[in-house]
């Protein structure tokens, strides 16, 4: 499909053709059936995006705690060392069994796979919920964002929620993720903004606006300092601003302030940020026009 070309969405359903920068909504006929990812528990998130080198460095520890434990008790005939050591020996081995049974989840993709039926679950909720028909909407465009310690958002949430992975194709991969919905009308834009959390799945954080055209005053990006795992980050932000003083901010990027530190920039391959940047302005001014 060409690049000039706009992406179709049937309602509830996520097969999509390209139509342009904007996402329209129709009733396809025939959709092509895709198999839906297998449910990943959070246990078996926590074990997808905890470290293995720190697992590593205690089962290493354990390990040389129970070998000099043991050798001493051998050699002294300490019978309380030996016994410890052997405890020792069975938490290692308890560990180790608990990281190579108890994470089934062994790819980036299945998490990729997990994240995007969420994404279309939510996309599909939020068109229930805001009884979004084609007859009334243009179409919309969306912003897929997330949250880490340190960033405006974080307080909603618990630290130990908000982690992230680097895969083994390069790419960071984040606990929490957020997707904000702009839905299009003739006069208004309805907001739909909900998270997907890994590690806390029944939670859910959702939020739904609507403004009229003529009240927007503002669609913007612009640049916060935030520390992030104590370090200064320059976060990236899409701003939305409206006459009454709301705004809806939504995180797109994160880089490190310092450059030399070889920090981790975090980002989302495909945000939407800067399309739906474009697209929100063209409407905007469209609206204005025909004022």
């Amino acid at each position: 499909m060409s690049k000039g070309s706009e992406k179709t969405l049937p309602a509830f359903s996520l097969w999509e053709e390209r139509q342009g920068e904007c996402v329209t909504m129709n009733t396809a006929s025939q959709e092509q059936a895709t198999p839906s990812p297998r449910h990943i528990s959070e246990q078996q998130m926590k074990g997808y995006f905890s470290s293995i080198k720190s697992i590593l460095w205690l089962i290493i520890l354990l390990t040389l705690s129970a070998f000099f434990l043991l050798l001493f008790g051998l050699v002294s005939q300490d019978v309380i060392a030996i016994l410890f050591g052997f405890v020792l020996c069975l938490i290692v081995a308890g560990i180790f069994l608990a990281r190579v049974l108890g994470s089934t989840i062994r790819t980036d993709a299945e998490y990729d796979a997990w994240i995007k039926d969420q994404a279309d679950q939510l996309l599909r909720r939020a068109m229930r919920t805001l009884n979004i028909e084609r007859q009334t909407t243009k179409g919309y465009v969306q912003i897929h964002g997330f949250v880490l310690p340190g960033m405006r958002e974080s307080y909603q949430y618990n630290p130990d929620e908000l982690l992230w992975k680097r895969g083994k194709d390069g790419r960071v991969r984040f606990s929490v993720n957020v997707y904000t919905y702009f839905f299009l009308t003739d006069h208004s834009v309805i907001v739909f903004s909900g998270d997907v959390n890994a590690l806390n799945q029944s939670s859910h954080k959702e939020k739904t606006q609507e403004y009229f055209y003529h009240d927007i005053v503002g669609v913007t990006t612009s640049d916060e300092q935030n520390l992030i795992e104590q370090y200064q980050y320059r976060v990236q932000y899409f701003s939305l601003r409206v006459s009454n003083g709301d705004t809806i901010d939504v995180s797109a990027s994160a880089s490190p302030v310092d450059t030399r530190e070889n920090l981790p920039r975090f980002t989302v391959i495909d945000s939407g940020i800067d399309r739906t940047v474009t697209q929100l302005r063209k409407i905007l001014r469209e609206a204005k026009q025909s004022e």
